[in-house]
């Protein structure tokens, strides 16, 4: 079986670190469909070095190195302890990148 180029989360939860340095990420699932934008907001508080992504219902993010795509029908939020717009969290819509070094 040939190994694949990137990693796959399947559930929600906390991963390692994606780049170098202190880190990780927490992962959400179903975020739009159960009214959950607002769970992660105390989590990436409480933890800084942390970077959070809810990903909602029928919609995945492709992690390729640095850099992830957003695919499938809905949102994906970005939970990196900037305040755009003076939320804690921005959302990336299908065929959107994101830079993970921008944590």
């Amino acid at each position: 079986m040939a190994s694949l180029p990137f990693r796959v989360a399947l559930a929600c939860g906390w991963l390692p670190a994606a780049t170098e340095g202190p880190g990780g990420e927490f992962v959400d699932q179903h975020l739009l469909t159960r009214h959950r934008e607002k769970d992660l907001v105390g989590v990436i508080e409480a933890h800084p070095e942390l970077l959070g992504f809810g990903i909602d219902k029928s919609t995945a993010i492709v992690v390729q190195g640095n850099r992830f795509k957003v695919v499938g029908i809905s949102k994906v939020a970005i939970y990196d302890g900037r305040e755009p717009d003076g939320n804690n969290y921005f959302f990336l819509s299908p065929g959107d990148t994101y830079d993970l070094r921008k944590k």
